[in-house]
């Protein structure tokens, strides 16, 4: 199964970035991880600047609503220190029989 995480790293690639999965396993678990600085699942850097990115399918969207500058003062640091941050939705459709996943980017700057 393809995480939505992989998924950004994959679409910034194909957007012309440089783009790494930054989140790391917890030691002694198979399943629990841990966001780079506790909210980024992506680092990404080209034609826009450099981007810590939180992946998440959009059903998930509420569990995410936190992690906003507003909310949350690392991200309201990282905006500050000249990062931008973008959550990725992931949404997956089906449209004339085809399946496929759509990505809604929502940048904080």
């Amino acid at each position: 199964m393809v995480t939505t995480a992989a998924r950004s790293v994959e679409y910034m690639r194909k957007s012309g970035f440089i783009a790494e999965r930054v989140e790391k396993k917890v030691a002694f678990s198979k399943f629990i991880m841990r966001d780079l600085f506790g909210f980024a699942d992506v680092l990404a850097y080209g034609p826009e600047g450099i981007i810590l990115i939180q992946a998440y399918h959009t059903k998930e969207e509420m569990k995410h609503a936190h992690l906003v500058p507003a909310k949350n003062e690392k991200i309201d640091a990282w905006i500050r220190a000249g990062g931008k941050f973008e959550h990725h939705l992931w949404r997956f459709t089906t449209k004339k029989g085809r399946k496929y996943w759509t990505v809604y980017r929502r940048t904080y700057t």
